[in-house]
């Protein structure tokens, strides 16, 4: 089984919502330019790897988490601070950041 790193998750994790948003192209679209080649495969390539690796931590998380447990590490992998999700559950964003830690520490 792949080990994890508790420090490279948090850091992948921070990473990784910041390369989908950059991602997600919001332009408008048509028949002439649906197959354009943007010449960005190394950066897909990486994203593609990126969303392999997180979606092996999701299915881990799944396996040791809580509901509540997964519902932080779910908000906090789409770019909610700690803070934000602190708020969301009526607790302190370092009571957030325990139970993240704590989370983290049941991985193998």
């Amino acid at each position: 089984m792949k080990q994890f790193n508790k420090r490279e998750i948090k850091a992948f994790l921070m990473e990784y919502q910041e390369t989908n948003d950059k991602n997600i192209i919001m332009e408008e679209t048509n028949i002439d330019n649906f197959f354009h080649v943007q010449g960005d495969e190394d950066t897909e390539i990486e994203s593609v790897d990126d969303t392999i690796y997180f979606n092996e931590l999701e299915t881990l998380i799944e396996t040791v988490a809580s509901d509540k447990e997964y519902s932080i590490f779910w908000l906090i992998s789409e770019g909610h601070s700690y803070k934000k999700v602190g708020e969301l559950f009526g607790v302190t964003e370092g009571r957030i950041r325990q139970i993240f830690d704590e989370l983290l520490e049941k991985l193998p």
